[in-house]
């Protein structure tokens, strides 16, 4: 269930649920981000003499963001970048056991009251407060994996400038 759950949520869910809705709601904070990311990318293909094809290609294919990184000691980095992927993790499969927990005690209720005497009104009514509270559940959880997105990037976006602002300051005092 859980190879399941991280293939669906990491593959697809993720950039659905989580990504575009961060992109959405934090536009100044990812052109900041992008902005950030091009000045590294300028800095670097103008330190490396890269020109046409090349530069083009440096900026298609090089992450700077992890570029920039080995700066900062690697436990640090792991430790960002793991914590957040577990949280998330745990977030989305135990969202992913809710929603195929609930659907199964409502059938389980169907089932049953077809074979006992309770009235149709009160399975109805389990039936709506088990629908409301999975909802609810499911919203409570999302909200939650934005968030820790949210911190996520920011703390990895701060990062990347710490270590290109004192990597470019080694270089400077070298000269």
């Amino acid at each position: 269930m859980g190879i399941f759950s991280n293939i669906i949520f990491f593959t697809f869910a993720r950039n659905y649920i989580i990504d575009n809705n961060f992109r959405l709601n934090n536009t100044k904070f990812c052109e900041f981000e992008d902005y950030i990311t091009k000045l590294v990318k300028e800095d670097l293909i103008e330190k490396m003499n890269l020109k046409g094809d090349n530069a083009n290609m440096f900026n298609e294919f090089i992450d700077v963001k992890s570029f920039y990184l080995n700066k900062i000691e690697i436990a640090k980095i792991s430790f960002i970048k793991d914590s957040f992927l577990y949280y998330l993790d745990f977030q989305l499969n135990i969202l992913l056991a809710i929603d195929f927990t609930v659907p199964s005690i409502i059938y389980l209720i169907i089932t049953q009251s077809i074979k006992s005497s309770i009235h149709w009104i009160t399975i109805s009514i389990i039936i709506i407060v088990l629908m409301i509270l999975i909802l609810l559940i499911n919203l409570i959880f999302i909200k939650s994996a934005r968030l820790n997105y949210k911190h996520h990037k920011r703390k990895y976006l701060s990062l990347v400038v710490g270590s290109f602002y004192f990597t470019n300051q080694e270089i400077n005092n070298k000269k």
